[in-house]
């Protein structure tokens, strides 16, 4: 029983060093992460239809997730990009799982991101007098940097990735009707944005 009281006490009962977690016990800031960032993105394709255009030239994106780290080097989390062309007002937005890979420099400030993402696509575009519309799923492929600003917790990152999705059997309204346009979806994309919680 003595020895049972000992360990209690030393396992669970153990007070804290200087008012601060123990070593073993990472702060949230350093598991936690989210970050959000805007730029410009191109858009990529190869249509099967003439009257479908999805050639969207250059537009604007939004990049988010949130996520956290098991350890220095791996994480997990959500993500949503949404990007929007002016040219046939173009909207397309992907959402999901995020596989995050992070190495930091040797003075542990700054950090490249690796970033691999699985979800759902949705794309819609304006034909004639009506707006066609799909979904499907979609992939993300993720290279960043991140510039530490104040002790590790919040960064500047430098964002570039890419979308691969595909459109398929489109619906439209308000007139109701299917169009058959098969073909890849690919937009490259650079933003700048913030990062907290590192």
């Amino acid at each position: 029983m003595r020895f049972i009281r000992y360990c209690s006490r030393s396992v669970f009962l153990r007070p804290l060093q200087n008012g601060k977690h123990p070593k073993n016990r990472r702060p949230f800031s350093e598991v936690a992460r989210f970050a959000l960032s805007v730029g410009y993105s191109h858009l990529f394709d190869s249509s099967d239809k003439s009257d479908i255009v999805l050639n969207g030239k250059g537009g604007i994106i939004i990049n988010g997730d949130i996520g956290g780290f098991f350890n220095e080097y791996i994480g997990l989390g959500v993500f949503a990009n949404y990007s929007h062309y002016n040219k046939y007002n173009i909207n397309n937005l992907i959402a999901g799982p995020k596989l995050l890979f992070r190495l930091y420099n040797h003075t542990n400030t700054n950090a490249f991101i690796f970033g691999w993402g699985l979800g759902y696509n949705y794309y819609q575009t304006n034909i004639q007098y009506a707006t066609a519309y799909c979904g499907s799923f979609g992939t993300t492929l993720e290279i960043a940097y991140e510039l530490g600003l104040k002790n590790r917790a919040f960064a500047l990152m430098f964002n570039f990735n890419t979308q691969f999705s595909s459109v398929g059997n489109m619906k439209t309204r308000p007139q109701q009707y299917d169009i058959d346009n098969n073909g890849p979806l690919i937009a490259v994309n650079l933003s700048i944005g913030f990062v907290f919680g590192r």
